[in-house]
């Protein structure tokens, strides 16, 4: 399995098998959240530096996903979630 793959069977396929793909499952507008944010890119590091990556921020909670939090995210991490392309 690929980081890329593994990324989706944890969040948007993971929603999708609970039926709740619609308000959960990728970081949108309108969408609850509960995520994390790395220190590192877990999709373009080496493998040997993933278990030396640390957890910098911590969201949990949050009702539903506003512009302006998503497009805040977008501008302070690299975020990899295909929806958010071009928004």
């Amino acid at each position: 399995m690929t980081r890329g793959q593994a990324l989706r069977s944890y969040t948007l396929d993971a929603a999708y098998g609970a039926f709740e793909e619609k308000k959960k499952g990728s970081i949108k507008p309108g969408k609850l959240a509960d995520f994390v944010v790395f220190s590192k890119d877990l999709m373009t590091i080496p493998d040997a530096e993933i278990l030396s990556t640390e957890v910098v921020l911590t969201i949990l909670g949050v009702k539903s996903f506003t512009r302006k939090i998503t497009r805040l995210l977008q501008n302070r991490y690299i975020i990899h979630d295909p929806a958010l392309a071009g928004s």
